[in-house]
């Protein structure tokens, strides 16, 4: 007598989304290289703020050498936030915030810069790893300078 043995491989399921109201924890990527750059960037445009779900969205909106050449983000759980601000002056990073408001489906990423004391021109990168966010979440890059 034969047995025979079925068994069936199951799909991973898929993650998901919990919204929960407040600040949201953030990480950042790429360890100690934090510089990215965006493909085709248009510097007549003083800000540029783009939400990343996917690998395939990394690779369309960023150059390969962003956080040196390996982000390490699980985008099956992760969302990557990034933003750049061109202005007349140097800035830096002075802080940033993650507040998710679930009913509305939205979230404020709120970035403090402050102007540096050298003069001219200059590009400010922000960005930030969340917990995963849905489709339909509307995100708010709020961006405001510090004298």
């Amino acid at each position: 007598m034969t047995s025979l043995l079925l068994s069936r491989c199951s799909e991973p399921k898929p993650y998901v989304v919990k919204c929960i109201d407040g600040i949201v924890p953030y990480e950042e990527a790429g360890g100690t290289i934090k510089s990215f750059s965006i493909n085709n960037d248009d510097m007549n445009l003083n800000e540029r703020a783009i939400v990343i779900q996917s690998q395939i969205e990394y690779n369309s909106y960023l150059v390969s050498s962003s956080f040196g050449n390996s982000p390490q983000i699980d985008f099956r759980s992760k969302t990557l936030l990034v933003g750049r601000l061109h202005t007349v002056y140097s800035t830096g990073l002075l802080r940033q915030e993650i507040v998710s408001h679930c009913e509305k489906k939205i979230i404020d990423y709120n970035i403090e810069l402050y102007k540096k004391a050298d003069a001219g021109k200059g590009n400010t990168n922000y960005y930030a790893v969340i917990p995963k966010i849905s489709e339909d979440t509307k995100v708010n890059f709020n961006v405001t300078i510090s004298e």
